[in-house]
């Protein structure tokens, strides 16, 4: 009988072992969610800063403009997220890293969504890409 305790008691050591390792790898995840944010923010910036350079427009100020929307949009989608859950006093089991993934994928959608508006207010109203017109 105390064989059986003995292998049951090693075998919920194992189980607890494997849960803390669980956990200590979704914190990981976690926080490489979070710093992965940087790369969407650059690579929305550098979109923004060359759609703005092809039609002759402010190009810092529209890379800053691409970056600081990606980043509103992840506030966003958090606060709305907050509300929902709050009002609708839902219980959740899914980890703080699903929730990052989400807000990342929602404000790329929502930053890809308006440079593409941009560019089609700027295809119909180009500015003019040359100074020849002071020559003649």
């Amino acid at each position: 009988m105390s064989k059986c305790v003995t292998v049951h008691n090693v075998e919920i050591d194992r189980l607890v072992e494997n849960w803390i390792d669980a956990v200590q790898l979704i914190k990981f995840a976690d926080k490489s969610i979070q710093m992965l944010t940087i790369i969407p923010i650059y690579l929305f910036w550098k979109s923004y800063y060359n759609l703005s350079k092809t039609y002759n427009r402010a190009h810092w100020s529209y890379g800053l403009l691409g970056g600081s929307i990606f980043l509103f949009s992840q506030f966003l989608f958090a606060f709305l997220i907050g509300v929902i859950i709050v009002t609708a006093d839902i219980h959740t089991d899914l980890p703080d890293f699903v929730f990052s993934l989400t807000a990342i994928v929602f404000a790329a959608s929502v930053a890809y969504g308006v440079e593409h508006l941009l560019k089609k207010k700027w295809e119909r109203n180009p500015r003019d890409q040359s100074s020849d017109l002071l020559d003649q």
